[in-house]
Formats: C-alpha cells, sequence, structure tokens
C-alpha cells in the first residue's frame, strides 16, 4: 500500500511537505513539524511542513506493526514521495484543511488541518485535528 504526494515549488521544504503528506496519508504519528512563516502554493494551508537546519526539523515515527520503505524521486520538475508498507486491514487515511478566522492577531492568516481514518469500507473511523498554523499576513 503507497501513498503519494505531488506538488509544484519550493526547495527543500517542499520535500519536507511532501513527506509530511505522505506520512499523514500513510497514518503515521507526526513527532516534530512546523507550519512556514507565509503560506505557500504548493500545498493546502495547515499541510505544509518547513526545515531549517538546526531549528525546526520535520520527523515522523512508525507506529505500525511492520518495516515502511520512503521512496522519493524528483522527475519533470515534480517530487514523488511514497510511503510503502503492510496494510492487513485495507484502512486508509485523507486529509483536508480550511482557513479560518483568528481574532487573536490580525496580522496572522489561520488554518486547520484534518486526517480522516476511514476503514476498508469506506466509514470513517477517527478525525484527528492536526492543529492550527499560523502564517504571517504577506
Amino acid at each position: 500500500d503507497g501513498t503519494s504526494d505531488v506538488v509544484v515549488g519550493g526547495g527543500i521544504c517542499q520535500v519536507a511537505s511532501t513527506v509530511y503528506n505522505a506520512a499523514l496519508r500513510a497514518g503515521l504519528e507526526i513527532t516534530d513539524r512546523a507550519p512556514h512563516q507565509f503560506v505557500v502554493t504548493y500545498v493546502a494551508g495547515g499541510l505544509d511542513s518547513t526545515v531549517y537546519w538546526g531549528v525546526q526539523d520535520l520527523c515522523f515515527k512508525n507506529t505500525t506493526d511492520y518495516p515502511i520503505r520512503v521512496n522519493a524521486t524528483v522527475s519533470g520538475g515534480q517530487v514523488h514521495v511514497s510511503i510503502e508498507g503492510t496494510n492487513l486491514t485495507g484502512e486508509n487515511y485523507k486529509l483536508s484543511s480550511k482557513r479560518v478566522t483568528y481574532s487573536a492577531d490580525t496580522t496572522k492568516i489561520a488554518y486547520e488541518a484534518y486526517r480522516y481514518h476511514y476503514n476498508s469500507y469506506g466509514q470513517l473511523l477517527d478525525t484527528e485535528d492536526l492543529g492550527l498554523s499560523l502564517y504571517d499576513r504577506q
């Protein structure tokens, strides 16, 4: 079972954001993630991940009972990431985000992101709030 995300733009942060989305869609636990300072265009608001040497990183944990393999390639100017593992249950994950009003600081743009967990029959099992991401207005 592999999940894959393809987005346009960025540099190392495009890779981090693509890995972040693939890890979320693979049902893995995110242990460290930070949003960008400004909204990016290559993933939905609240679903980006920035990295900054020695300060911010993206980390995730394999919480499954089986090994996983992370595949990453670049082709035609696009980053492709898939996470492969063993899925005996047929469960899957989907992501969404939405812009929300954030009245605590009008200099910020806010997004809420969610991960939806479905069983093999398409029934929603769980909704995980991935938190509020705040971005500076440009």
